[in-house]
């Protein structure tokens, strides 16, 4: 090692310099489709409108899907897939079932089961969430053919639905689950002028 002292005189030693600390007031945002209320991220349109082919969906040949009210049947449809939706405990009701999806396929299956084809209630997950197997019974339906429902059920996954865009251009009545999620869209949008808000009680 080398000694402090030459020729018996210190040598003085260069002090540390304090490195200096980068202190950031708030995290860097991220573009996001979806975000919570405390979250910076910018909102931008999901991935779906590109990979769903948005406009081509819902351009001039849209309209021949679309099925006037008196001729809609008189259900609330919806189909999804399974999610472990444990974020989305209700912020008005704590006790409600943390996984919606879950509890209104539940409350669908309790329906059907004593009323039959008279059912109001159509929401399916289209797998189970613990064995990702098919649900019996249950099939997919394209988006041209929800039009058919006077009421369609908005229920968020992981994070909000990128469904719910769609809904709004069927011309039925939107039941959209009340989250803290929010889209980028989402501040244009009315209760019971543009959807009807849920699972709030």
């Amino acid at each position: 090692q080398d000694s402090p002292m030459e020729g018996g005189t210190p040598q003085s030693q260069p002090r540390p310099q304090p490195q200096p600390q980068l202190e950031l007031a708030v995290p860097f945002p991220i573009f996001a489709y979806c975000k919570k209320p405390l979250a910076f991220d910018i909102l931008v349109p999901s991935g779906h409108f590109w990979q769903h082919n948005y406009d081509a969906l819902f351009g001039k040949e849209w309209e021949g899907h679309l099925v006037p009210w008196g001729q809609k049947r008189d259900v609330a449809f919806g189909r999804y897939t399974a999610s472990m939706c444990g974020s989305m405990k209700s912020i008005y009701n704590r006790d409600l079932p943390s996984n919606v999806r879950e509890a209104m396929m539940d409350l669908s299956r309790s329906l059907n089961q004593s009323e039959g084809a008279t059912s109001p209630l159509d929401l399916w997950t289209l797998n189970d969430y613990s064995t990702n197997t098919p649900i019996p019974g249950v099939h997919y339906f394209p988006m041209e053919r929800h039009p058919e429902f006077k009421y369609l059920a908005s229920l968020d996954g992981y994070t909000c639905s990128t469904r719910l865009e769609k809904l709004l251009a069927m011309e039925s009545a939107v039941l959209k689950q009340a989250s803290t999620f929010s889209s980028y869209f989402y501040q244009a949008m009315q209760p019971y002028v543009h959807y009807v808000p849920f699972w709030e009680a």
